[in-house]
């Protein structure tokens, strides 16, 4: 028998004595955690594997992952060629709940994507590709920016566009045995790598819509922290906020969850994460070191572990119940809460403080 995956899963373990920690991660309340800290000096990315190996141990469909570097060797190809399909579509009719804010992420997407091929190619926008225009009541942009790619001349600069364009129609993820599906952002400029992870979350976000069947996913985003810091191109650290804000509301439209895996704070409190984890940080933009924040925070325990070098306590963050909880969070071992029954009349789900025996 197959064993549910929407279950809450055991992360962590309460510093004052209060039994295990369990995240309802699936849960529409719920289903949005940032975990803070530097990938070098923090135990962050043990722990994102932990949770993901384990939600994929009971569905290999469920994990999806939005990373830096290259693709590994391991990993068997995946073609995810969903953004075409939805290009195909009109806009939703004028009683569709969500119509607007469906015309305006589409229309982001492909507007966002030729911005950043311009700055590839060092260029302005207007002389990257022609004006275009495209049927609303018919097609989405891009299939408009297509017809104005073919009419260019032929060349160098249409062979390029072309591949650019080709990428988009057909994005190669990686499925990595024991981990899900992965794409690897890859390297080059800041504005390359920002190309590529458009790609992967507008091919995300059409892969979702397109599924036929319910699916819960487990969505891992690690964006990288070029894209974020201050000093980074305006331009680009808009584009990439707006992307994060885009597979953050998937967390409301569908049956997404999200955990972002972040270098840096910005932009967590503005997207509305529920909860975040605070891991020790290292040239970001927090550092609970901070004698003011140490201050604010009151929380002697997480230092006094901090200080002892146990780096798997950590300071646990509810936005919404407005409390901040010392934690010795698993970076293996983790488990499903299998009793938990959720009271599916009331829509309830566990606290993250309910002990478990």
């Amino acid at each position: 028998m197959t064993k549910s995956i929407t279950k809450p899963i055991i992360i962590g373990n309460f510093v004052n004595g209060g039994g295990d920690m369990g995240w309802a991660w699936w849960h529409v309340e719920h289903c949005r955690l940032a975990i803070i800290g530097d990938r070098d000096i923090s135990p962050r990315e043990k722990m994102v594997e932990e949770i993901a190996r384990l939600v994929h141990t009971r569905d290999e469909n469920a994990v999806f992952w939005i990373i830096g570097g290259e693709p590994p060797e391991n990993g068997e190809v995946y073609e995810i060629d969903a953004i075409d399909w939805m290009e195909s579509y009109p806009d939703p009719p004028e009683e569709f709940e969500d119509r607007n804010l469906f015309i305006l992420d589409r229309n982001f997407f492909s507007a966002a994507y030729l911005l950043l091929l311009a700055m590839i190619k060092g260029v302005e926008r207007k002389d990257l590709l022609p004006s275009a225009s495209f049927r609303s009541h018919m097609e989405g942009p891009f299939k408009g920016y297509k017809r104005a790619l073919e009419q260019m001349e032929e060349g160098d600069h249409k062979d390029w566009l072309r591949h650019k364009f080709g990428l988009v129609e057909a994005v190669q993820w990686h499925k990595v045995p024991g981990q899900g599906m992965k794409y690897h952002i890859g390297t080059g400029t800041v504005a390359e790598r920002a190309a590529s992870f458009l790609r992967a979350a507008w091919s995300f976000w059409a892969f979702v819509a397109k599924l036929d069947k319910p699916q819960q996913f487990l969505l891992i985003v690690e964006p990288p922290k070029d894209f974020l810091v201050t000093d980074t191109d305006e331009d680009i650290q808009r584009f990439m906020v707006r992307v994060l804000q885009i597979l953050n509301s998937l967390t409301i439209s569908t049956t997404t969850s999200i955990v972002l895996a972040s270098d840096v704070l910005f932009p967590v409190p503005q997207q509305n994460y529920r909860f975040k984890i605070f891991f020790q940080t290292k040239n970001s933009d927090i550092n609970l070191w901070d004698p003011k924040i140490q201050q604010t925070l009151k929380l002697p325990e997480l230092y006094m572990a901090w200080e002892q070098g146990d780096d798997c306590v950590r300071m646990w963050e509810d936005h919404l119940l407005q409390e901040r909880i010392v934690t010795k969070f698993k970076t293996t071992g983790m488990e499903f809460m299998d009793e938990f029954e959720e009271n599916n009349d009331a829509g309830e789900a566990p606290s993250e403080e309910t002990e478990h025996e």
